[in-house]
């Protein structure tokens, strides 16, 4: 979900699959999508698994690469193989000690310290937020024979909800006040909006999400609460300003 800007929708031009963002409009503040052909905003579509990919981090590139290798092992060597391209998953067992995991650790670490929580881009990105049970389901479902060697699936929930309303969702489960702030932040190479299309998923997989956003919340913060955590949030600014990929916007 991070390789490339997901589907839009210009209201003159149609579908269109984005590439990355102007950095000048961003540093002005503008963070929206804009049709490239027209300049008008546009508005945020489900991505199915066939569009294009052009990773916009070495991380995403490592990724693709990944999967580009294993499909080449699956046409050469005729190995099954079935990829299952996860959005943005949460839920208990995953890491409190590395923001690099995503904001909802991130957001954890803050809010129980009673600290604000900077809101990237005003908080309007969209991300689909999966949680893990839903990504074990289709693990096992993916488990079949009979599927073709080489498909790809899109497991997610095939809800878009802006990282505004993942904070406070959180700050809800967590059952506290979240003190939102808009500092003009964003990160260099970020995607403005992503989430997954289900209906391959839906119709060959007989993948269905179960879990919506408000219960895999509460999920998380139960299982969070009893763990240790560690902010490194400054700390990982801090990096992120020292190799130029942590913005503030002076519009």
């Amino acid at each position: 979900d991070e390789e490339r800007e997901g589907l839009f929708r210009c209201e003159v031009h149609g579908a269109v699959h984005p590439s990355i963002r102007d950095p000048q409009a961003m540093r002005a503040g503008d963070f929206s999508m804009h049709c490239p052909q027209c300049g008008a905003e546009m508005s945020a579509l489900p991505t199915p698994p066939d569009c294009p990919t052009e990773p916009l981090s070495v991380y995403a590139i490592s990724k693709k690469q990944q999967e580009d290798y294993c499909q080449y092992a699956a046409r050469t060597f005729g190995l099954p193989l079935i990829t299952l391209r996860y959005f943005n998953v949460y839920g208990s067992m995953q890491s409190l000690r590395n923001p690099y995991t995503g904001v909802v650790s991130i957001f954890y670490s803050l809010l129980r310290e009673g600290r604000s929580l900077s809101l990237y881009e005003r908080g309007l990105p969209l991300r689909d937020f999966v949680h893990v049970s839903d990504v074990v389901r289709a693990n096992l479902l993916a488990m079949n024979e009979k599927l073709a060697t080489g498909s790809v699936f899109n497991v997610g929930t095939g809800v878009a909800a802006t990282i505004g309303q993942i904070a406070d969702a959180q700050a809800k489960a967590m059952g506290v006040d979240a003190v939102l702030e808009d500092r003009g932040e964003y990160r260099v190479g970020d995607v403005f909006g992503c989430y997954a299309d289900l209906s391959h998923s839906r119709q060959i997989l007989a993948y269905e999400p179960e879990v919506d956003l408000v219960t895999g919340m509460r999920e998380f913060v139960a299982w969070a609460d009893g763990q240790a955590s560690v902010n490194q949030y400054d700390k990982t600014v801090a990096e992120l300003r020292a190799h130029g990929l942590f913005g503030k916007a002076t519009g």
